[in-house]
């Protein structure tokens, strides 16, 4: 992606949401699964925040790779 394709629009239509019950976690080289609950719904200001993040790895000569529907 170029810098031109980051446009702080890019998002609106994004819905960033994912309510997670269970994560795994490594102890003593073994993974495991505990109970963690938590919700991540992304605003518009985490939105802008991601987009910023995103253009500025463009211009700090980084690679965003990106799939579209």
């Amino acid at each position: 992606m170029h810098l031109s394709d980051i446009r702080y629009t890019i998002l609106d239509n994004f819905d960033r949401f994912q309510e997670t019950n269970q994560v795994w976690f490594k102890e003593n080289e073994q993974y495991k699964l505990k109970a963690d609950s938590f919700i991540i719904d992304w605003n518009n200001e985490v939105k802008k925040l991601v987009i910023k993040t995103l253009q500025d790895c463009l211009r700090s000569g980084g690679i965003i790779i990106g799939v579209f529907a």
